[in-house]
Formats: structure tokens, sequence, C-alpha cells
């Protein structure tokens, strides 16, 4: 009989436990990607994420980072109003190749760039919600290619980034 009891309580917290879960997370205004953490829209005040294929922030001197990217990698900006924000950053590639960028998937950017040279973004046009910035390009591994042992696959370098 003890059994049967304990199994009755077991059963009743988890059906309170999945109703709260199910009220908490029903209450709360959500924007949701597969690439990005939940993020609670009403407390977003001009948000700038980076999806999970950018690479790490790595030091290039005292006061200058860069970012690698693979192949395609995001930055998703919310924006309160529509607007023009002041978004600067640099890409460089890594080897040449195309250059794509997608602004809310609208091309915004269709050109090749070699090694010797990159492209500076100053301003974009966003919406109101959410905004998805997408760089696509051609990665190569550079283990692959010359003497190192870095095996990550590089296509762009992300530098100057201010908001």
């Amino acid at each position: 009989m003890r059994t049967k009891e304990f199994l009755i309580c077991v059963i009743v917290i988890e059906i309170f436990t999945l109703a709260l879960i199910f009220v908490f997370y029903n209450s709360l205004p959500l924007i949701y990607n597969k690439n990005l953490p939940l993020v609670n829209e009403s407390n977003l005040i001009e948000e700038i994420i980076f999806d999970d294929y950018w690479y790490r922030w790595e030091n290039i001197s005292t006061n200058e980072t860069m970012r690698w990217m693979p192949k395609k990698a995001s930055i998703y900006i919310f924006s309160q109003d529509n607007d023009t924000v002041k978004l600067n950053f640099t890409l460089t590639p890594y080897k040449e190749g195309p250059l794509k960028i997608f602004v809310n998937d609208k091309i915004f950017i269709d050109t090749y760039l070699n090694t010797s040279s990159s492209i500076s973004i100053e301003s974009i046009d966003i919406v109101k919600g959410m905004n998805k910035i997408t760089i696509e390009g051609e990665c190569k591994v550079p283990a692959l290619i010359e003497n190192s042992t870095d095996n990550r696959c590089l296509s762009f370098a992300l530098t100057n980034f201010r908001r």
C-alpha cells in the first residue's frame, strides 16, 4: 500500500511541476531561434547576439580583437524601431573568395574579396524586432594548406566591431 501512495504523490508532483513550467513559459514574450538562446524581448534594448557558429574572440593586439567565422554565421540585432543602425565592422578573408551578406534574408552585399582586401560595413537598415545579418563565404582549413595546427574552417575575420 505504501508504494501505491508514493507513486500517486510522485505523479501529482510531476503534474504540478509541468503545469508551473507551462504557465511560466507561456507568460513570457520570447524570441526563439535554434541558434540562439531564449531571449526575453521585453528586456532587450538594441541587443546584439552572435550565433553559435562564430569562433571565440581572439586578441590581435592590446586593444584590438577579432573573431573568425566558418562558411556561414549570423549576427542578430534587436531594435525597438525601424532604424538605420551604425554597426561598424570589417571583414577580412582568410583566402580569396566570394562574400555574401544578407540582412533579414535579403541580399545586402555580393562581392569577391582577395586576401589583401577587406570590406567595412558602416550602417545597416533594420526593422522593429529581431534582425538577422548572415555572412557567407568559402572556408579553408589552415592545417591542410599551410604549416599550421589550426583545424578550424576559416572564411572571414571580423574586426573593428563597434555599435
